[in-house]
């Protein structure tokens, strides 16, 4: 088997299970969004086979525009994490 095709169905699988597990919490959580993030989205494969995969489910899809999906994004969230504990203290 072709390198790119094992490549392809990998990206593939991946992106079925995320796809997978959102269509669980849509179900258990009643929720219709997904945020897109992180590192490995800087991958336009796979995260134009999620995309794909998750607007074709209707689901609200939202990346990333002023944040990097990747390292540097970090201290964004860590920052937003703190700022909504800050308030249960």
């Amino acid at each position: 088997m072709a390198l790119p095709r094992i490549a392809g169905r990998f990206h593939s699988t991946l992106a079925r299970v995320v796809l997978d597990m959102a269509l669980s919490m849509r179900k258990e959580y009643e929720i219709n969004q997904v945020v897109i993030s992180g590192g490995v989205f800087q991958n336009r494969i796979l995260k134009g086979k999620m995309l794909e995969l998750l607007t074709a489910e209707q689901f609200m899809v939202y990346l990333p525009r002023r944040i990097p999906v990747n390292d540097q994004g970090i201290a964004a969230g860590q920052l937003a994490i703190g700022a909504a504990r800050k308030d249960m203290i």
